[in-house]
Formats: structure tokens, C-alpha cells, sequence
């Protein structure tokens, strides 16, 4: 469960129906997703509608990394999970982190079991290290070795492939358990 520092409090008091309390109450301890609605941006994050209860979206809860654009969210409606709800404080905080993490979780399991050995598939190359590239393939990352382009003393793979570009790779062999793949160059260069 995300961390939240400070108790977050809306800027007006939580009126909710006992009903509303339990669905709160049940969401938070079984991480259960709600539709919030976003109403306004303020200092910190938003202030969301979630069904009769008004709750705060800290900015740092509202996605995997920095938001550019913040004002885009305001009128959406998104799934978040409570992280923290305290009726007598006031307080209701929510995290679209949260349920982001988790659908990339699943996605990346749904991927790990649709690899097979063997298999070509395309891929965007992420990172270069003096030992090779990583490449991500759809949330999960491999590495083609540097001995894939060259056993040359003082090759580097910039010097084949850059951050960004797609390559064509064979998949080498699925860890499921830990999520990890060997990959190498489906076509030499």
C-alpha cells in the first residue's frame, strides 16, 4: 500500500451515508477499485467526486510518473483504490498508482505466458550499457548482448543501435517465475 505522509483532508467535511462508510471501509481493505470522478485541481493533487463522498488524489498517487499536464484530468472519471480513510479526521485519500501498477502487472503476466521460444517479436531499444542493450518488449525488458553485434575489442552498442529505435529479436528463453527474458537479434546487422 503507497505511503501517504501526511493525512490529506478535502476543503469541505466528509458527508457520507453509513452505507457509503462500509463501501469506503470494504474498498480500502480489500484494495478494491472505485470510480472517482475528478472535480478540481488544487495544491497538491485533486479533489475527487467517489460516489457520495468527496476525497483528495495527491498528484504523487495519480500516475507511475511526472504528469505534464495535470488540468487534462479534471472532468474524467478514473479507478483509484482508498489508501487511507479516516471519517472522524476528515479524511479520504486515493490512488490511481495504485490500480495503474496492478494493470501493468497483469499486462506484463499476460505477456510473460504468451512468449515462446523461439518466437520473433519487435521491440523498442530502452537502454545502452557497455555490455549491450536493453530492449522492452510491451513491459518487460531483455537484453541483446554486445556479443550479438561484435566480439570486437571496444565495440560499444551505440555504434549499432540507439535508444528508441525498434529491432527485431528472437526470443532465447522465459523465466515466467521471475519475469524474465533472454533475448538476442532475430536478423544480424
Amino acid at each position: 500500500m503507497p505511503r501517504v505522509n501526511s493525512p490529506a483532508r478535502t476543503t469541505q467535511p466528509l458527508r457520507i451515508r453509513p452505507n457509503d462508510m462500509d463501501v469506503l471501509e470494504e474498498a480500502m481493505h480489500r484494495r478494491q477499485r472505485l470510480d472517482a470522478r475528478v472535480l478540481r485541481k488544487v495544491k497538491g493533487g485533486f479533489i475527487v467526486d467517489v460516489g457520495h463522498a468527496t476525497g483528495f488524489l495527491p498528484m504523487s498517487l495519480l500516475d507511475t510518473g511526472p504528469v505534464r499536464h495535470p488540468e487534462e484530468y479534471v472532468g474524467k472519471t478514473l479507478h483509484v483504490h482508498v489508501v487511507r480513510f479516516s471519517p472522524a479526521e476528515g479524511a479520504l485519500t486515493l490512488s490511481r498508482r495504485s490500480v495503474v501498477e496492478e494493470q501493468m502487472g497483469l499486462d506484463r503476466m499476460a505477456l510473460m505466458d504468451s512468449l515462446k521460444i523461439g518466437a520473433n517479436m519487435e521491440g523498442v531499444v530502452c537502454a545502452l550499457t557497455d555490455f549491450g542493450a536493453f530492449v522492452d518488449l510491451g513491459g518487460i525488458q531483455g537484453l541483446i548482448p554486445l556479443g550479438a553485434w561484435s566480439n570486437k575489442p571496444g565495440a560499444h552498442p551505440s555504434q549499432y543501435v540507439a535508444p528508441g529505435q525498434l529491432v527485431n529479436v528472437s526470443i532465447k528463453t522465459v523465466v515466467k517465475d521471475e519475469c524474465r527474458v533472454r533475448i538476442g537479434l532475430s536478423k544480424p546487422f
